[in-house]
């Protein structure tokens, strides 16, 4: 099921590469959401305070810290249980499109990580499927 274009559900891209980050930006801009971004670790636990989105799209090699960890913080300090948190990274599946899914696991809660390289169309799909949840 399509998500809604009128919506306005907030995400935060978390990512350093700024071409992927643009990338992702413009893909879910154009599905209706409304973007923030970070490059980094600290600054998105910052933005996570300012912004309150419902879903979190985060890399997992940051300049500063893990991307778990960012997570954990975003969480922990900003009481952030009901936001849904995607991974995509080149880390997983070893630049293979076609990897699939797995479940990173952050003190306990399992979250959804995909390759960089996985399709566009994919990373929507997986997107309305987490929000659906």
């Amino acid at each position: 099921m399509p998500m809604e274009k009128d919506r306005k559900t907030k995400v935060l891209i978390i990512e350093d590469q700024d071409e992927y980050r643009g990338v992702l930006r413009q893909l879910l801009e154009n599905e209706g959401f409304e973007v923030s971004e970070a490059a980094e670790g600290r600054l998105a636990i910052e933005q996570a305070a300012a912004v309150q989105p419902k879903l979190i799209i985060s890399d997992i090699v940051l300049p500063d810290m893990h991307g778990s960890e960012a997570v954990r913080e975003i969480v922990k300090s900003n009481g952030f249980r009901d936001t849904f948190i995607i991974f995509l990274s080149s880390l997983i599946g070893n630049g293979n499109a076609d990897a699939g899914e797995m479940k990173i696991d952050v003190d306990g809660k399992k979250y959804v990580g995909m390759a960089k390289s996985t399709s566009r169309q994919t990373i929507l799909t997986t997107i309305d499927r987490v929000l659906a949840n």
